[in-house]
Formats: structure tokens, C-alpha cells, sequence
């Protein structure tokens, strides 16, 4: 088994480091008037509502979003803001802040009164692959390379399923900011640690 690429979740779980976080890739706008970071930005939540609401309210987000805003305009003046923003929620940028403001500001907790009951059903399924793959990985019980990849995709498709939730219940604004809420939810149940490196590991060892 040991020439068997280990997926990042597992590999974290097992104790192996995970590579170095990411750094904030915005560049300051000096043009543009910055928003101020509020006082209460900092500590944990329980509700996905609020955290995303403090996440708009970063620093890096309102630079990110200026800058998309900026770009853009200088393309095509007509587009509106709704649109620009929701386009700059879908990009790397965003994403980066995203886990920048996680590393950075704010946990968030899992309180299961604050999600849809369908939502809830997928994460538990999500939750239980993750311990059950963790287990097996580290008991050596997945006889071949193939046997592990299968479990894995089977994981990663119960992942996608709650991040596909979440956008269906309106609780996050779009499937790739999704899918790592999923993931920071799993890290604050001890179930996996924090790497904003865990897609380029998948893409790389799973082509996807």
C-alpha cells in the first residue's frame, strides 16, 4: 500500500503535515476607499448565515470584490453589481478569502438546528465515509489501490451532495464556496484539518 497516493483528508487524519497554507493573493486598491474590518468579525459562530455575512464584511473580500468591479466595468459598464459580485463569488479570489477568513477570523461550529433536515442527512453521510475511510486507512484494511480510490470517490461524492445542498437551500451563493464550508465543518468536528491545498491534492492524484 505504500506506493498508494493517500488522500489529503486522510493523510491530515493519519498526522501526516499538511503543506503550507495559502497566502491572501489580493492586492491592496489604493484608488478605492477600503472597508473598515468590524470588531465583531473576530470568533466563532453556529450559524452559517452570520458567518458568511461577516466573511462580506473582510477586508480582503471588499478589496477582491473592487478590484473584480473595476475589471469589469472597464470590459462592459452595463453589467450590474449583483452580477459582478456573484461572479467574483465563484472565482479563486474568493475562494482564497474564504479560507483566509476561516484561518484567520472565524470558526464556525455545526449546530444542526441551523440547516435544512435533508442538508443534515448528506453531512451525516459525509461524516460517517470520513471515519470509516480514516479507520480502514489506518488499520491497512483496503486490500488494493483500487479498493481506496473507490471508497474516496464515494466520500468526495457524498461531500459534493451536502455543498450541492446548501446552495439549493440558499445558505451558501454557490457550489465551490459550498463544498469548503462542508470541509470547515468537518474540521471543526475533528474529522479532518485545515489545508486550503486539499483540491490541488485531488485534482493532481484523482483528476478532478
Amino acid at each position: 500500500m505504500s506506493e498508494v497516493p493517500i488522500p489529503e483528508e486522510v493523510a491530515n487524519e493519519a498526522g501526516i503535515p499538511p503543506e503550507e497554507l495559502l497566502t491572501p493573493n489580493t492586492k491592496p486598491i489604493t484608488e478605492i476607499q477600503k472597508p473598515e474590518m468590524k470588531e465583531d468579525l473576530l470568533g466563532q459562530t453556529d450559524d452559517p448565515k452570520e458567518f458568511i455575512d461577516k466573511f462580506k464584511k473582510t477586508v480582503e473580500y471588499g478589496e477582491g470584490l473592487a478590484q473584480r468591479k473595476m475589471e469589469t466595468m472597464e470590459r462592459n459598464p452595463d453589467i450590474d453589481d449583483s452580477s459582478i459580485e456573484e461572479a467574483y463569488l465563484k472565482s479563486d479570489v474568493a475562494k482564497n478569502a474564504f479560507y483566509n477568513f476561516y484561518r484567520d477570523n472565524t470558526r464556525i461550529e455545526y449546530n444542526r438546528e441551523k440547516y435544512s433536515s435533508e442538508f443534515n442527512v448528506d453531512l451525516s453521510g459525509y461524516f460517517r465515509m470520513t471515519r470509516g475511510n480514516v479507520a480502514k486507512e489506518r488499520l491497512q484494511r483496503f486490500d488494493t489501490k483500487e479498493d481506496l480510490l473507490y471508497a474516496e470517490t464515494q466520500r468526495v461524492g457524498q461531500h459534493d451532495k451536502a455543498a450541492e445542498q446548501l446552495v439549493t437551500d440558499g445558505t451558501m451563493p454557490n457550489f465551490r464556496l459550498a463544498r469548503v464550508y462542508v470541509h470547515f465543518l468537518a474540521v471543526s468536528e475533528g474529522l479532518d484539518s485545515f489545508s486550503p491545498d486539499r483540491d490541488a491534492y485531488r485534482e493532481k492524484y484523482r483528476g478532478r
